[in-house]
């Protein structure tokens, strides 16, 4: 009898601790801000095989970056906003414009530690500090390429070589490092 009692007890805590998978609702609003960053994104592709429409994609683009920046300020908790902040980074460097896509590189690898290309945009942050912007800032080399042989230990020797030797010459622009080399 205490074995039935016990398994009927066991079903019972069992069955109440299982719940239904219910799947997540995504609010309207932020559907309707992909499907627009997704429209723009589909309209700069198709604007890129015309040979005349600069005009038209940096239009198209400055609308995408409003959309993608509200989509990250509307929606910060949502994966898809550190997809935006990279979206950003990606932009403005295309444009050349290297101080707004240090501040979105910036809150990405800031905001979002988990997210998975981290690394790139550590990397690439190191690159525009080292070769985009003037005055060229060495500190913010630095911590950089320190960040990342601190947080990836495990990447490949040959590219951890590299980046010592760029902290170990990191008086040097890369020009000159270029010019020390052919030498």
């Amino acid at each position: 009898m205490k074995l039935i009692y016990h398994t009927i007890i066991i079903i019972l805590i069992l069955s109440s601790c299982e719940t239904e998978s219910v799947p997540a609702v995504e609010d309207s609003s932020v559907t309707n801000s992909k499907d627009q960053i997704a429209q723009l994104e589909k309209e700069i592709t198709q604007l890129s095989a015309k040979p005349d429409a600069s005009k038209e994609i940096d239009q198209k683009r400055l609308q995408l970056n409003d959309s993608l920046l509200a989509f990250y300020n509307n929606h910060p908790d949502d994966a898809y906003a550190a997809d935006c902040l990279e979206k950003l980074h990606m932009s403005f460097i295309i444009q050349r414009d290297y101080r707004s896509a240090i501040t979105y590189g910036e809150l990405l690898i800031n905001n979002y530690p988990e997210h998975p290309n981290r690394l790139i945009f550590i990397e690439s942050l190191a690159n525009i500090y080292d070769m985009d912007i003037k005055p060229r800032s060495k500190e913010k080399v630095k911590y950089y390429l320190e960040l990342l042989l601190k947080d990836y230990p495990e990447m490949d020797e040959e590219k951890k070589a590299d980046i010592q030797y760029r902290l170990d010459n990191i008086d040097l622009s890369i020009e000159q490092i270029m010019h020390q080399q052919l030498q």
